[in-house]
């Protein structure tokens, strides 16, 4: 009864949220589309950050309890009305390593991301391609390297923004991952805005099988709500935190980790904070 009345609170969330978003007037004020206009007009961005979280949580799966750090980093080409292309780097390094996996300090996981983004009235969409790659593997408890495709889309305005993702991995699960969810920021002062995120996560049967086996079907496989913050130091360094809470809601595969995985857990609130610059 407390599992469903649990996925019953995460799909209204995100239901009302779509609905008032989709009636709402999305034009921006003046000053914020002047302040966009000017962001935009710079021809290359680059942002550097990292992230120190309690744990590394990914689409449910606890894939280490313990603390990691995770540096990222983005450049993009700004093609003003025709978009946006970036290339994104992602790595993550535990602090406390799993056994057998001792190598490289640690790095377990690098990422590599070409993407492209574009505005279509009150639409932000997105596709991008990215390579899962593990540069520590030593024995047969890591995956191999894989290959997936990401399409996005979210509703811009001013209030709740709803937003869509789908995960096409073609390499190894050869399944989907798809994610809904909502995202809400405020900026409390100028140099400080509070956030708050929403979001529930399926897949197909070819993605739960390969990812938690137990003969799982199509169906829920994560949930999330996460709050988080970030101080503008200057105009390009800041410091963000966050904390989440992560559920897996179905019961097929509750309980069904890697066996790398210490200690299973379906249900963990974990988080942390970020140092990043960006011009």
């Amino acid at each position: 009864m407390k599992k469903q009345s649990l996925h019953n609170a995460f799909v209204c969330l995100l239901v009302i949220g779509f609905i008032f978003t989709a009636s709402a007037q999305t034009a921006q004020p003046a000053d914020e589309k002047l302040l966009q206009k000017e962001k935009d007009e710079n021809l290359f961005s680059f942002e550097c950050y990292v992230d120190l979280y309690s744990a590394y949580v990914w689409r449910g799966l606890v894939l280490t309890e313990n603390p990691v750090w995770q540096p990222n980093a983005n450049l993009g080409l700004n093609l003003d009305e025709y978009g946006k292309l970036y290339t994104a780097f992602f790595a993550n390094f535990n602090t406390s390593t799993r056994p057998g996996h001792n190598h490289c300090g640690g790095l377990d996981e690098i990422d590599y991301t070409l993407g492209y983004e574009f505005d279509v009235s009150f639409l932000k969409l997105g596709i991008a391609h990215t390579w899962w790659t593990y540069p520590s593997v030593t024995d047969s408890a890591y995956e191999a390297s894989t290959r997936d495709i990401n399409l996005n889309a979210e509703i811009d305005n001013d209030y709740v923004i709803p937003f869509v993702e789908v995960d096409i991995d073609y390499a190894r699960a050869d399944g989907i991952y798809g994610l809904m969810g909502l995202r809400k920021e405020v900026q409390i002062v100028d140099q400080l805005m509070v956030g708050a995120e929403a979001t529930l996560g399926a897949g197909t049967n070819p993605y739960t099988d390969y990812y938690f086996g137990n003969n799982s079907k199509s169906g829920l496989v994560d949930g999330n709500l996460a709050l988080y913050s970030q101080f503008d130091i200057t105009d390009h360094i800041y410091l963000g935190a966050k904390i989440v809470y992560t559920a897996v809601l179905d019961n097929d595969i509750q309980g069904v980790y890697p066996e790398y995985a210490n200690n299973p857990k379906d249900h963990m609130i974990w988080g942390g904070i970020t140092f990043g610059v960006t011009f």
